[in-house]
């Protein structure tokens, strides 16, 4: 089953279980892939987190239902039945996604719905502000790594705030190592272990790991530990360390590249890898080399 074609059967499985409490590994276990592989792929497609979009089709249903009624469901029961918590949440998710009233979507209601069924026979992607859109497929060899890592989750960008604390803790020590592989610029970033948090939209949790390869292992500081990746398939992509143009990029990859062409992600417990050079051409921001495990179909 290609990438685009397991979001189609996400979104009517979707559909036919609207009301019923979903458990992301329950559907990532359907399509063999990891759950940050798999929840990328959702939000980059359709556009919006997994669990917002089931929060958006419950309100959306539920609302059509009231509207075609002409009023004739408590709207208290659409709070209810969407799985809000008071008519007040429902009005402010209104008014922030939708920009409309219950009472002002009644008036116009014309039988459309506020937030329809995904249609991919209507999917589109523009990803214009991608750095290098040139790939390869490679097999990047065994590596070793040293450094720290710790959790972190996507939940009110906190990751950006561990990411750079943990960054400054391993600058510290870079030059008392030894051993270091000085092939280019050794520093190097991994994903790893995600899982999706249901009790937060729009989160995904992690552990996070920063630091080098290393051609030997001497002695470490104590705090340090050692990473090991497997010899592995990787999609490699160019991208830099601006917070836009990287976001534009995964995008790129997730809604167009893995759609169109013969390669689909691989369940590993490892996400992604970021190595890290310092590139003049890319408008003073850090290069970054984004390498997704993969295989071809």
């Amino acid at each position: 089953m290609d990438n685009l074609e397991i979001i189609k059967e996400s979104v009517n499985y979707i559909e036919s279980n609207l009301y019923r409490s979903f458990n992301p590994t329950e559907l990532c276990n359907r399509y063999d892939i990891s759950e940050f592989h798999y929840y990328q792929l959702f939000k980059h497609i359709i556009g919006v987190p997994l669990m917002e979009y089931i929060l958006k089709r419950r309100l959306s249903d539920q609302l059509y239902r009231w509207a075609s009624s002409n009023k004739k469901i408590p709207l208290i029961k659409v709070a209810h039945n969407a799985n809000l918590a008071s008519l007040r949440v429902v009005s402010k998710i209104l008014k922030q996604e939708f920009r409309i009233s219950s009472r002002q979507y009644h008036k116009t209601f014309d039988g459309t719905e506020l937030y329809p069924a995904f249609n991919h026979h209507k999917y589109t992607s523009t990803c214009e502000n991608v750095f290098d859109k040139n790939s390869e497929i490679i097999t990047m060899p065994s590596a070793t790594l040293i450094g720290l890592s710790t959790p972190t989750h996507l939940w009110k960008q906190q990751h950006h705030k561990d990411i750079s604390h943990l960054k400054k803790k391993v600058d510290m020590h870079y030059d008392h190592l030894e051993g270091l592989d000085t092939f280019g610029n050794p520093e190097v970033g991994v994903s790893y272990n995600t899982s999706i948090d249901l009790k937060k939209n729009d989160n995904i949790s992690f552990e996070y790991f920063r630091g080098y390869y290393v051609t030997e292992i001497s002695k470490l500081p104590s705090d340090f530990r050692v990473l090991n990746l497997p010899r592995q398939l990787y999609l490699r992509f160019l991208t830099t360390t601006d917070s836009e143009v990287f976001d534009q990029t995964l995008k790129y990859i997730y809604s167009d590249y893995l759609i169109h062409n013969p390669v689909k992600l691989k369940n590993t417990n490892i996400n992604l890898i970021e190595r890290y050079r310092y590139d003049k051409t890319s408008n003073h921001h850090m290069t970054v080399e984004l390498y997704i495990p993969v295989e071809l179909k």
